[in-house]
């Protein structure tokens, strides 16, 4: 990536560096407070190969996606999964609602089991609409 950008030299030491200040960075994306109502959001993943500790394995990444109240969209969460079960969503719900996620109107997802329990259970009261494009992508395959 380095050479991408045209810098020709660079350490090991020197990519450690700049990784040190990137997961800083991350870290603090991923705990920034949030807004306490959003009225829509959009919850799905995707498969990534993400590196832990030693070995290399396909996670589930899950992006979720809301607009707040001022129409504005943003990102509220990339977090990386292992499963995509019921739990594993009500853990991620869990952390936007440390960080100050009160109230959802609508989210939008795929038809998941697990993901569709987990809203039921963290967004009561919101509704819940099957994302357009999954479900025509459903119907293609038929």
């Amino acid at each position: 990536m380095a050479k991408s950008l045209g810098i020709k030299d660079i350490s090991a030491s020197q990519v450690s560096e700049i990784n040190k200040g990137l997961d800083g960075m991350v870290e603090e994306f991923r705990n920034r407070p949030l807004d306490a109502e959003y009225p829509v959001v959009w919850v799905d993943a995707l498969y990534e190969k993400i590196r832990e500790g030693r070995r290399v394995q396909n996670m589930a990444v899950m992006i979720v996606k809301g607009v707040n109240m001022r129409g504005m969209p943003q990102i509220l969460a990339v977090e990386p999964m292992e499963n995509e079960l019921e739990e594993t969503y009500r853990a991620l719900f869990a952390r936007l609602r440390e960080r100050g996620l009160k109230k959802v109107w609508l989210v939008v997802s795929d038809a998941s089991a697990g993901l569709q329990a987990a809203i039921r259970k963290d967004f009561i009261g919101a509704s819940w609409q099957r994302c357009k494009v999954h479900s025509c992508a459903t119907s293609w395959r038929m």
